[in-house]
């Protein structure tokens, strides 16, 4: 994918590839047959073809790989089990810091293991891509390409408080690139590049989701850049359901009291202290057989 970015100026001599190093989705799954999206937002941002020589600009010598630049994420899990997501994400460069351009995309899993009831672990992979590219006429009317592409893995832990409405996270990644620059009329490079990061989240949670900031520290090094850390920050918003709630259990049914059936004939009252008590009713006594007729003469 190549898109116009804004941010390469023809002054430069290169464009900017910007790469999201320190975005980290929740510890958790959103669980089998469930889905649940992530929006991350970062600045600034590593630069995949930072250089630093001398036809480098001082602007880029200074930054360490460091991009001006913002970039974010789109992240759509699916539970393919309780504990595994299939994760399909666009990334994308953010235009004056707000309006997002894609430059790419990724394809990976995320597995959740239950280490207790103080803190959720989960491992993340994931393989992609991303460019960015700026077509121009040079002073001799010529179309010149000035292009760069990158395809990269991506290996994650992360680690999460379980329970409350705020649960901090920290997260490490590791960031293989390699590289293709198309730098106008110079010689195509191709070269490989690593990053890792460390990220510190402050998740605020609720029953349909998590959103909170983060701080990242992050460290690259490439066969055409020496290397350098540099830190940045971002957002996350991540819709799913919060599995780790508890939500307290219906009431027990409990019968009506008992209730003991009216007496079949009515009692007598209890008579007052030193009353004799009243005579039960006495049956009617049977009806005197009639005398037989006497007998005829």
């Amino acid at each position: 994918m190549r898109v116009l970015a804004y941010l390469c100026p023809l002054v430069l001599a290169g464009c900017f590839l910007p790469v999201a190093t320190g975005a980290s989705e929740p510890a958790t799954t959103v669980g089998h047959g469930k889905a649940g999206v992530a929006i991350n937002g970062e600045a600034p941002t590593l630069d995949l073809i930072a250089k630093k020589d001398g036809m480098t600009p001082q602007e880029y010598t200074n930054t360490y790989g460091q991009s001006p630049a913002a970039a974010a994420r789109f992240t759509l899990s699916y539970g393919i089990t309780d504990d595994t997501d299939l994760e399909l994400a666009a990334e994308g460069e953010l235009w004056f810091f707000f309006f997002p351009i894609p430059t790419g995309g990724s394809i990976g899993f995320r597995h959740h293991i239950d280490t207790g009831d103080a803190f959720d672990v989960a491992f993340a992979a994931r393989v992609g891509g991303v460019s960015a590219g700026l077509d121009y006429n040079d002073t001799n009317g010529s179309t010149v390409k000035n292009e760069a592409s990158a395809e990269y893995a991506s290996i994650q832990g992360v680690i999460q408080r379980k329970n409350g409405p705020v649960r901090p996270l920290v997260s490490l990644n590791l960031m293989p690139f390699h590289i293709k620059r198309t730098p106008g009329s110079d010689p195509v490079q191709k070269f490989t590049g690593l990053a890792s990061s460390v990220t510190f989240g402050l998740m605020f949670v609720s029953r349909i989701g998590q959103f909170g900031p983060y701080v990242t520290l992050t460290n690259f090094e490439s066969q055409d850049f020496s290397g350098g850390t540099f830190p940045s920050g971002g957002l996350m918003f991540a819709f799913r359901p919060d599995r780790n709630r508890h939500e307290p259990p219906p009431p027990a049914y409990t019968p009506p009291p008992y209730a003991a059936p009216p007496p079949m004939y009515p009692q007598q009252p209890y008579p007052p202290p030193g009353q004799p008590y009243p005579q039960q009713p006495q049956p009617y006594p049977a009806p005197a057989p009639a005398p037989a007729p006497a007998p005829q003469p």
